[in-house]
């Protein structure tokens, strides 16, 4: 009887049903899930920083792991684009503080201290360029679809890229009536 149900259950719903989860795949989600936790609730640019990079390990294993046909090599470009465009952040980090060393004689990494360093003009300029090309770096190789970081973010086996394209593709089709 519960075998007949199952199978019947199984014909209704078809693929619907749960598939078995890999177990190293939460373990990733979780410490991804940490370093963007710890993005967020950091006061201090040393520890943002340091959830900002930690984000970049499971990330890479992520990609690597359960990407496309070219995950491997998707996985080591998001890894050198995202790692050396946090170098710049990390450059623009030291110079603020160090900016800020120069202007007030105490050494910190606390945001909220920071932001009342008094800074020239370009040198605002320059340390803002650094902090948005680490962010619009790692935003691209997240999202991009059609550039040269496409590939980290290209269509995996259960990313749900079918659905996003679904209603772009229907548009200026006339629905078909059943």
């Amino acid at each position: 009887m519960h075998l007949e149900l199952h199978h019947q259950l199984h014909q209704f719903l078809g693929n619907r049903l749960p598939r078995p989860v890999d177990q190293r795949l939460q373990p990733a989600l979780l410490a991804v899930l940490t370093g963007v936790t710890g993005v967020f609730l950091a006061r201090d640019l040393l520890l943002f920083y340091f959830f900002w990079e930690l984000m970049l390990v499971p990330m890479y294993f992520l990609i690597g792991i359960w990407g496309h046909e070219r995950r491997v090599y998707a996985a080591v470009q998001f890894l050198l684009f995202t790692f050396i465009s946090s170098l710049l952040m990390l450059g623009a980090i030291l110079a603020l503080v160090f900016a800020h060393f120069r202007a007030t004689s105490v050494l910190t990494f606390d945001s909220a201290a920071l932001l009342c360093t008094p800074l020239a003009p370009a040198v605002e300029t320059w340390l803002m360029l650094g902090f948005f090309v680490a962010f619009a770096t790692k935003l691209a190789a997240v999202t991009a679809r059609r550039t040269r970081l496409a590939a980290p973010s290209a269509p995996g086996p259960a990313d749900g890229t079918a659905s996003r394209r679904l209603p772009r593709e229907r548009v200026g089709r006339p629905l078909a009536s059943g």
